[in-house]
């Protein structure tokens, strides 16, 4: 019987033609994937070998893709800004702490002031959301908040070089944290996830005070003070609500293993060497 010349389908699945001596497939079994070894079967139909070959070929084109995607998210990853929370009760002494810490080349933002500036900003639609919900009465939303921190952040160049930044008096409930945690963690995808994703957090301040002390500074302020909130009523209110709201935020910070405590009660400068030494401690590598 004659023999037949060698189709292209026996050239490429590697069975010899004529005067061809065949070159077994087996030698490259190794480095094929498990879908593939149908290959190095002799007895296969020639419609197998090609869907093998075709899953092959598929799975090279896939691990190629998520290879080079992996390479353009790394080169594109900026170094993560790094972020000291202070909190503390009303009087307590943050605004005064906070910049002691600029002082140390931090950033430092005021959620309450970005909330006044974004308000009376014309034509803002985050303005126009917050002005309706203090109109209402109602808490301004978590989600807000955050957005114009991370707004702020980013204007300061927080993504495009190494950049600190301490936040005054936030956050001062467990919806502004979700809303911070949701916001910093969606926004930007490619950043690693942990703390928020976009961010290190290197930790949570808080300056202690007792009730008492914090209720006599800031009777002594209202003396000289225009606020409508500075009076006695209004006082005891915001004190009992910092309480209830605190508590399960230092919970949530102290768990985490981010809570620096410092005894607020003390002269600035004597409550600052303690501030200094609590962020000398904190973990820097982002």
């Amino acid at each position: 019987m004659a023999r037949l010349a060698p189709t292209s389908l026996s050239v490429a699945l590697g069975r010899p033609g004529v005067g061809q001596v065949a070159t077994p497939l087996l030698r490259l079994a190794p480095s094929l994937p498990a879908t593939a070894q149908v290959l190095t079967d002799r007895s296969c139909s020639p419609a197998r070998v090609l869907l093998a070959t075709s899953a092959v070929w598929a799975g090279a084109r896939r691990t190629r893709s998520l290879a080079h995607r992996a390479a353009a998210d790394s080169a594109a990853e900026g170094p993560k800004p790094k972020v000291v929370f202070v909190i503390g009760g009303p009087g307590s002494g943050k605004g005064t702490q906070c910049e002691f810490i600029r002082e140390m080349g931090f950033t430092h933002l005021s959620a309450g002031e970005l909330l006044r500036e974004e308000r009376q900003r014309e034509g803002s639609e985050l303005g126009a959301e917050i002005e309706a919900a203090m109109t209402s009465g109602k808490a301004v939303p978590s989600e807000v908040i955050a957005k114009l921190l991370e707004q702020a952040m980013r204007e300061r160049g927080a993504w495009s070089q190494s950049a600190s930044f301490v936040v005054d008096g936030y956050p001062r409930s467990e919806e502004q944290l979700r809303g911070w945690q949701t916001t910093l963690s969606s926004l930007c995808a490619r950043l690693p996830t942990e703390d928020a994703g976009k961010v290190k957090l290197l930790c949570c301040l808080y300056l202690e005070v007792e009730k008492e002390e914090m209720r006599r500074r800031l009777l002594s302020r209202a003396e000289n003070s225009t606020r409508v909130d500075d009076n006695e009523e209004v006082i005891e209110k915001r004190l009992s609500g910092f309480q209830a709201d605190t508590e399960p935020l230092l919970k949530f910070f102290e768990d985490e293993g981010q809570l620096c405590t410092v005894d607020g009660s003390r002269a600035p400068q004597e409550v600052f060497a303690d501030v200094q030494s609590q962020l000398a401690e904190a973990p820097q590598e982002a």
